[in-house]
C-alpha cells in the first residue's frame, strides 16, 4: 500500500509539472502576438501655421512584427509547431499509457527555449523610421 501511495504521489508530482510545461509555454507564445513593444519615430512635420517640427510618434509593435522585419518568423512557426506536437504526445501518453517522457521532456524544452530565444531576439530588434 506504501508504494502505491509513493507512485500516485509521483505521478501527480509529473503531471502538474507538465501542466506548468504547457501553461508557461503557452503564456510565452501568446507574448509573440501581443503589442509589448513600443517604437518611437522622429519624423518631420508642419504645425498648423505652416512652420516645420519634430513629431514624435509611438507605434505599438509585438515580437511577431519585429521577428517578421528580420524575417525570421519560421522560426517561430516552428517552435509553436514543436509546442503543438508536444501537446499532442502528452495526450497520447496519458490515453494510451505509453512512456513517452524524454520525447515529451525534449520537444517542451526545444519549444520552450526556442520560443523564449525568439522573444528575446525580438526585444532587441529596433524598427527604423
Amino acid at each position: 500500500m506504501n508504494k502505491t501511495n509513493l507512485k500516485n504521489k509521483i505521478s501527480k508530482r509529473i503531471i502538474i509539472s507538465e501542466i506548468i510545461y504547457v501553461v508557461v509555454t503557452a503564456i510565452i507564445s501568446l507574448l509573440m502576438f501581443l503589442p509589448i513593444y513600443k517604437d518611437r519615430a522622429t519624423l518631420p512635420g508642419y504645425d498648423e501655421e505652416g512652420n516645420q517640427i519634430v513629431v514624435n510618434l509611438f507605434y505599438e509593435k509585438t515580437p511577431y512584427q519585429r521577428l517578421k522585419a528580420i524575417n525570421i518568423e519560421w522560426l517561430l512557426y516552428l517552435g509553436l509547431s514543436l509546442f503543438l506536437i508536444c501537446i499532442v504526445i502528452l495526450i497520447i501518453s496519458y490515453t494510451t499509457n505509453h512512456k513517452l517522457d524524454k520525447y515529451k521532456k525534449v520537444i517542451f524544452i526545444i519549444s520552450f527555449g526556442l520560443i523564449l530565444v525568439l522573444l528575446l531576439i525580438a526585444a532587441i530588434q529596433i524598427t527604423m523610421y
